[in-house]
């Protein structure tokens, strides 16, 4: 199943939560960040999750470990992404 970030932020019967989704794979769509390492359809693995808060409130911060090599996180409501199954499926 193959499921797009903004079905987590609204919670649509998905079940995913911090701790479901450590271990899952990442790929990447979109980042608003002009000095991303990842670009568009880079794969990762979610290894962490925390919230940020700002002006537009708490918003989930996954870290993500990058087949590239790298640890760069993705935020969720500002940068787009795919999440779907297992590391190594």
């Amino acid at each position: 199943m193959v499921c797009t970030n903004t079905l987590i932020q609204r919670g649509q019967n998905i079940g995913y939560n911090l701790f479901n989704i450590l271990g899952k794979r990442v790929r990447l769509k979109s980042t608003t960040d002009s000095c991303s390492i990842v670009g568009f359809n880079d794969l990762g693995t979610v290894t962490a999750v925390d919230y940020l808060l700002d002006w537009k409130g708490r918003q989930m911060k996954l870290w993500i470990k990058w087949d590239n090599g790298s640890n760069y996180p993705l935020i969720d409501g500002i940068d787009s992404f795919d999440i779907f199954g297992e590391a190594g499926i």
